[in-house]
């Protein structure tokens, strides 16, 4: 069921702690240990590296609410699963200096990718 946190076997044997984040509306299935270990020291890191530590709010459906646009957060989400920045075409992350994209970016990898490496 969509926007519910639940575990599941992996093909390893070990159990993944899979969540669901509503991201402008949209929502997004990962794995817990995606958000937390490529980027240890990210906002979203900190956000799901201990259960509601951060008090975090859910929406009706059970998913995590980010305020942020979609758009912006699905080529983040893929550099946490794949290691790899792929952007789509006609996306301007200069655009959202001011907006929710930049500021999406450089406060989910302070110490990684940066605005700057893009230009």
């Amino acid at each position: 069921p969509e926007g519910q946190q639940k575990s599941s076997e992996t093909k390893s044997g070990a159990c993944a702690d899979w969540i669901t984040l509503n991201v402008g509306g949209q929502y997004f299935t990962t794995t817990r240990s995606t958000l937390v270990n490529k980027e240890p020291e990210s906002m979203l890191a900190h956000m799901f590296s201990d259960k509601d530590a951060w008090g975090n709010k859910r929406d009706h459906q059970g998913g995590f609410l980010i305020d942020r646009s979609p758009e912006y957060f699905m080529p983040i989400l893929n550099y946490l699963r794949h290691g790899q920045l792929i952007v789509n075409k006609g996306l301007n992350l200069l655009a959202g200096k001011r907006g929710t994209g930049h500021a999406l970016v450089t406060t989910a990898f302070p110490g990684g990718l940066s605005v700057s490496k893009w230009r």
